[in-house]
């Protein structure tokens, strides 16, 4: 009886849900209908929203305004913000010299989905950007941001800081003015992050920033099945997380790929970067400045990192490391990858601070690398930016199983006797198949 009249509660609470509808061609006096809709983001902002309500912008439409939410959704029963119609997606610009999404208090269980903002901050608002949340009136949980498209903001495409509960996933994230793709700060803490199915590039810093201000680490955070690309800076820089996953990325272009380290701001690197777990990744550097696929280093103390396991590596860049551990640590587990580069026949690697010539030369000094691979991962085809194996790749069938079971392409992992290396498997059409996309509103649970 009493679960059955917790279903028929929320069965009640789901039916008082209401959808409102804006338009360009609406009217702020109108009942928020369909065919009767609002016209501007300041009457969503005045409204009194409830868990389950949707805000539907129109398809085609642009807003200069910035959406600031004004109430939370409850667990299971957010409170979204989303499109209808048809056309290109609603565009949300904001006000001038400011974010296009933010707030400052507590503000949970929302859902930002289909929605394109542009120039957020422009033309010159500082520390603005398509959704800023600095959450310093209380912890703000259970965001999603899915689907979306993020671009030119003046700072950074997505800043959050007091954030707990996040899904970043599906959206395009590009040519941040100033800063980042993705930058999540633990001045005010960030934990349970999952960013997932991005395309996060250009963005003149990195593409995606974990940073404990020297403040607070950033707890369970898994960056997966993403592509990350020509950042001026480079694709990851976490400098703060506690156990980080990193497993099924892409990273290319002229850039360096990850970075394992501590913030300046961080004197003796006490919450610096943790733990760290690379997997199964896809780097190729290049360009002719500095860069390696992998750096854990610190002027400022020790940071360290837990595995460095199944990832292809090719450094084409001009000059650094394929790979580089500065700091003399141990127990990292640091094996099954493959290095090559179509620059030099004899890759650079730095381990303890001391730099071999060759994988030979590191795995005699180091023990590492039992079973690395020195060869061509024979792409696809490189020229297109086609990082997926080719049928004779030596990365085919020659991984470590890590229990994941999909790669970035969707393919079923293993395909074969064993995982391949880096982030795609190699489809085996006598083999496996291709797992069914995520649900639409799946909850991942940490």
């Amino acid at each position: 009886m009493f679960a059955i009249g917790l279903a028929g509660v929320f069965a009640a609470s789901s039916a008082l849900a209401t959808d409102y509808y804006v338009s360009a061609a609406g009217a702020d006096g109108n009942p928020g209908t369909a065919s009767a809709p609002w016209r501007t983001i300041a009457k969503v902002n005045a409204t009194s929203l409830a868990p389950g309500d949707r805000v539907l912008f129109r398809r085609g439409d642009a807003w200069a305004e910035t959406l600031r939410p004004g109430a939370s959704g409850a667990q299971g029963n957010p409170i979204t913000y989303a499109d209808y119609g048809s056309g290109a997606a609603p565009v949300i610009t904001g006000a001038s010299n400011n974010d296009c999404i933010g707030w400052t208090s507590a503000r949970s269980h929302l859902v930002f989905r289909n929605l394109h903002l542009r120039d957020c901050g422009q033309p010159s608002g500082g520390n603005r950007g398509g959704i800023n949340v600095y959450s310093n009136a209380g912890t703000s949980r259970d965001i999603t941001v899915e689907n979306s498209l993020i671009e030119n903001a003046q700072t950074w495409n997505i800043y959050m800081s007091g954030i707990d509960g996040l899904v970043i996933r599906g959206n395009t994230l590009r040519n941040a003015e100033l800063q980042h793709g993705i930058y999540l700060d633990g001045s005010l803490g960030a934990d349970n992050a999952l960013i997932e199915d991005n395309h996060i590039y250009g963005n003149p810093d990195m593409c995606v920033q974990f940073n404990s201000n020297g403040q607070n680490r950033l707890r369970n955070l898994v960056l997966r099945y993403n592509r990350l690309e020509n950042c001026g800076a480079g694709g990851l820089n976490n400098i703060g997380a506690d156990g980080l996953l990193a497993h099924h990325n892409l990273f290319h272009g002229a850039m360096p790929a990850i970075y394992n380290g501590c913030d300046g701001a961080d004197s003796g690197c006490s919450r610096g970067a943790i733990n760290g777990v690379y997997a199964n990744n896809t780097i190729v550097t290049s360009g002719g400045g500095w860069a390696t696929c992998f750096s854990n280093s610190s002027s400022l103390g020790t940071p360290t990192f837990s595995t460095f396991v199944n990832n292809i590596c090719v450094h084409d860049a001009a000059r650094g490391p394929a790979f580089e551990n500065v700091e003399a640590i141990s127990g990292q587990r640091v094996d099954f990858n493959l290095f090559f580069s179509t620059r030099t026949s004899t890759l650079a690697f730095v381990w303890a601070g001391r730099e071999y010539q060759g994988l030979a030369s590191y795995r005699e000094g180091t023990g590492n690398e039992a079973n690395g691979l020195s060869a061509d991962p024979a792409f696809a085809d490189r020229a297109a930016s086609d990082f997926q194996l080719s049928s004779g790749s030596p990365a085919v069938d020659s991984g470590t199983s890590l229990g994941y079971s999909r790669d970035l392409a969707g393919v079923a992992v293993p395909q074969g006797a064993a995982p391949d290396r880096g982030a795609f498997e190699l489809a085996d059409d006598a083999g496996g198949s291709t797992p069914p996309a995520t649900p639409e509103g799946l909850r991942i649970e940490f």
